[in-house]
């Protein structure tokens, strides 16, 4: 397992589009440490020490692994539906594309720079109750993350091209 998050992203670094995360992988490590740990337990010094270590490796493999992908959904790589991580990149898709609207002056924006949005489904903002169909504004923060969720769509602004 040390060496199959920096093998995925030697391949992944390789690959154009976004690949394949199946439920295997983090099963399988979990599997690993849950088999590992009352194990270390009972180990005293170099083992526990080596171990310790391991974590470590896999703990900054794993970072830049996730960097990696993260920085290819933002990048406009294409994403595999069946990933366990596809939520997430398609997400991470969406806030690029709000960013870039954002700073292009493409959005609708209040004096205070909030986005002029409307609700795409019923949610709470600021403990106020939208209904689907409402429109109001939302600071950059709040607008990322409820349109990740695909629950606004931003206001186009008129100025735009």
């Amino acid at each position: 397992m040390i060496d199959r998050y920096l093998s995925l992203s030697y391949d992944e670094l390789r690959s154009k589009k976004l690949l394949r995360m199946g439920s295997d992988l983090i099963n399988e490590f979990y599997k690993e440490l849950h088999v590992a740990i009352p194990e270390i337990r009972k180990k005293e010094g170099l083992a526990r020490e080596y171990f310790f270590k391991y974590l470590e490796k896999i703990t900054d493999d794993a970072e830049m692994l996730a960097r990696l992908r993260l920085s290819k959904a933002a990048l406009g790589a294409e994403i595999d539906k069946e990933s366990i991580d596809y939520g997430v990149l398609k997400g991470i898709a969406k806030i690029t594309v709000l960013l870039r609207d954002y700073l292009s002056g493409r959005l609708l924006i209040t004096p205070e720079l909030n986005i002029v949005v409307k609700a795409q489904d019923d949610l709470i903002y600021r403990g106020r109750l939208w209904r689907k169909g409402d429109i109001g504004s939302m600071d950059l923060v709040a607008a990322a993350f409820y349109y990740a969720l695909g629950m606004i769509k931003p206001i186009k602004s008129s100025l735009s091209l």
